[in-house]
């Protein structure tokens, strides 16, 4: 299904920066405003064949976002990709190889996503350190993130990961 939300592209890279965050040790930040829909920054040019086991946390894993069943996205070390932290109410998604504004961020708001519409793989779970008002206290796979939720983000994932999610519950 082809989507009709009217993408924004931008994404210049002074309009970010790589510092402390409150989430998890270092968080990619917004130094200029950006509109709803807007590209804030492209995820990874690189596609990474990963065979490991089935709920594997390990590093490479926790960085990556799954386009297909052994296929991830892989962002390059130091990249934004590589900083970005989750939110259980995130303010960008993903749309193909980017990470885009779900709502206005402005100067200062630190970029997050939902790490539930990153990946199929049932067995994965986390903790979760977000702090948001309606934190799920643990992460896990898109099959487990609340229907509302699914709702809101379906447009904002892989296809992968979105077909994936049970139609009947």
């Amino acid at each position: 299904m082809r989507s009709r939300l009217k993408m924004r592209k931008s994404c210049s890279k002074s309009k970010l920066v790589i510092k402390k965050s409150l989430i998890h040790g270092k968080g990619v930040f917004a130094i200029s405003n950006f509109h709803k829909y807007e590209t804030v920054f492209k995820f990874a040019d690189e596609k990474k064949k990963i065979l490991h086991k089935a709920g594997c946390d390990c590093h490479t894993c926790r960085m990556c976002i799954q386009i297909g069943n052994h296929l991830w996205l892989f962002p390059a070390p130091k990249s934004f990709g590589h900083y970005l932290n989750h939110s259980c109410e995130p303010n960008c998604g993903i749309k193909n190889n980017d990470i885009v504004a779900l709502r206005r961020v402005v100067v200062g708001e630190e970029i997050t996503i939902d790490y539930s519409t990153t990946t199929a793989d049932r067995p994965w779970v986390q903790p979760c350190h977000c702090a948001a008002k309606n934190c799920r206290k643990f992460i896990k796979s898109v099959q487990y993130l609340p229907r509302t939720a699914f709702k809101r983000y379906a447009n904002f994932m892989p296809k992968y990961v979105r077909n994936n999610y049970p139609q009947n519950g």
